[in-house]
């Protein structure tokens, strides 16, 4: 997906970009770019010549959102689940309490992957394209 977006920010590694409402907000049903700031980064490997103000085209990986709506949400809960119920077939532990300190053990090293995760992906950042000619 492409996106425009105004330089706000360069450094060496990645470029602070506000966002530009454009008509693909109407038709898109998860509105992830609503934020208060509407500030993303983005990365200019092709060395566009970029300076403040300018107004920038950003292509956005479409499938970012969702892994990372898996990765946060879905990896603790199934963690979670495994080792809670884990507990009592592996070790047959008999007490809840018990089962659920493991659950919540499964929870914890399943936020840890995420953040992990997450820092790993902060690499990935969305590519400049080119200027956008005003």
């Amino acid at each position: 997906m492409k996106e425009k977006g105004i330089v706000t920010e360069i450094t060496d590694r990645r470029i602070k970009l506000a966002f530009v409402d454009q008509e693909n907000c109407e038709s898109c049903g998860s509105k992830l770019c609503t934020v208060k700031d509407k500030v993303f980064f983005a990365a200019n490997t092709g060395g566009v010549d970029l300076h403040l103000g300018d107004t920038v085209e950003v292509n956005i990986q479409t499938g970012g959102a969702l892994s990372a709506s898996f990765m946060v949400l879905m990896v603790p809960l199934i963690l979670f689940i495994l080792f809670f119920a884990g507990s009592g077939l592996l070790f047959h532990v008999k007490s809840d309490g018990i089962k659920a300190l493991f659950g919540l053990a499964g929870l914890a090293i399943g936020f840890l992957v995420s953040l992990l995760s997450g820092k790993r992906k902060m690499t990935r950042l969305p590519e400049i394209i080119g200027k956008v000619a005003e």
